[in-house]
């Protein structure tokens, strides 16, 4: 049995921080939610919600219920015992059914009633702001607040928090020029839980939003794939985040999948076409920010919606579009070969048929070399996954991450 203590809020120097002591397999832990003290009345002590859904995926991992000495919000409760752990058993056989021993509250806590979204600096989450900003006229759904969470996307060592700041920076210029106050929130809930990051994202970033839902009302959660690629697979929370925030909401802070009807290349478009916001793209993976490398995956994979829409002179300076038309061809290349197996190569695909941009002859000759390529790749990370130890995993894949062969 898990068992999660009553959370409390400590001051450390100038941070207040949400804590409860976990007792795992005998082990003593602590998670940890940390930010400025002007935000200490915010902090959930009054729900076990954030550390609920933080350990859910470890506790069906190890097949050991969840006991809570403090409440959990009953939506909560009711949507993960009835929905969610149901539709994870069925996708993912090597989670076990586990129970939630805890007492229910349904009171609506007094909140602040903000709306938050995050500032990567990405294309999700720079076409959300501009979707959801001052222009709408749902005044109660316009974004008042963004932030940034040390959830797990720089990575899961005790030290990640220096990297944590570094990115930082970047948001506080996007938020500063913007005018919007920026919420940086430090944890160690991927520290703790070690999950693999694609699958596990959506839960450890909304856990530090429901740590902070005095203050909450409206989360938008910037989704990486549209509502029509919804596939019941555990791999990536992108998959079925639409369903998953859904279930993870509680009576006093909705979460909401963002620009859920849009492709990526709708959402680049969307940025494309205002300039203040497209100085602030970062997409790389290669960890230089505000840099991008224009050879990383991720680089490329931007470049190639933007080129299909005729834009790369517009993002020369913001990107190294040098590094990318020098190897133009094998990009492409790659883009066709990759188009039936990954979304986003398969809406750049079809950007490029869409907007009649002409792919190409060399792209075509190089796709035999891509395909090669995309083989030796794959059977790579195989081989690696299952002949090295954790730490060198961790290393080699990084590795891969920053490089496009």
């Amino acid at each position: 049995m898990i068992v999660i203590e009553k959370p409390e809020v400590v001051i450390i120097n100038d941070k207040a921080r949400l804590q409860a002591n976990l007792n795992i397999d005998g082990q003593r832990k602590s998670i940890w939610y940390e930010v400025d003290l002007k935000y200490k009345e915010f902090l959930c002590y009054e729900r076990s919600d954030a550390f609920v859904v933080t350990l859910l995926l470890l506790a069906m991992q190890k097949g050991q219920n969840i006991k809570c000495e403090q409440v959990i919000s009953e939506q909560l409760y009711f949507n993960l015992t009835k929905y969610l752990i149901p539709f994870l058993l069925k996708i993912n056989p090597d989670l076990k059914e586990i129970n939630l021993i805890c007492e229910l509250d349904n009171t609506i806590l007094n909140s602040k009633r903000e709306v938050g979204t995050g500032i990567s600096g990405g294309v999700d989450s720079l076409s959300t702001i501009l979707y959801h900003g001052s222009k709408t006229k749902s005044e109660n759904y316009i974004i008042t607040h963004l932030t940034l969470f040390n959830s797990g996307y720089y990575g899961n060592r005790d030290d990640n928090t220096e990297r944590f700041k570094e990115y930082a920076i970047q948001s506080e210029k996007f938020s500063s020029e913007f005018k919007y106050p920026l919420l940086c929130v430090d944890s160690n809930v991927s520290n703790v839980t070690k999950y693999d990051f694609r699958a596990s994202h959506a839960y450890l970033s909304c856990s530090v939003v429901l740590a902070m839902q005095k203050m909450f009302n409206i989360y938008y959660y910037a989704s990486s794939y549209a509502i029509f690629d919804f596939k019941a697979k555990f791999e990536a929370t992108a998959y079925y985040e639409y369903f998953l925030l859904d279930c993870i909401s509680t009576e006093n802070t909705k979460f909401i999948s963002a620009n859920s009807t849009m492709s990526r290349v709708e959402k680049t478009k969307l940025i494309l076409e205002n300039e203040d916001y497209l100085k602030h793209l970062y997409v790389c993976t290669a960890g230089n920010p505000p840099i991008n490398c224009g050879k990383c995956e991720k680089c490329v994979r931007t470049l190639l919606a933007i080129d299909s829409m005729g834009y790369l002179d517009k993002v020369d300076g913001k990107f190294n579009v040098e590094a990318y038309r020098s190897r133009r061809s094998i990009n492409i290349a790659t883009m066709l070969v990759k188009k039936n197996k990954s979304i986003f190569y398969k809406e750049n695909y079809n950007s490029f048929k869409d907007t009649q941009t002409s792919i190409p002859i060399k792209a075509y000759l190089l796709v035999p070399f891509a395909l090669v390529n995309e083989f030796i790749y794959s059977k790579l990370k195989i081989y690696l996954s299952n002949n090295l130890k954790k730490e060198q995993k961790k290393t080699i894949k990084g590795i891969l991450k920053k490089t496009t062969f």
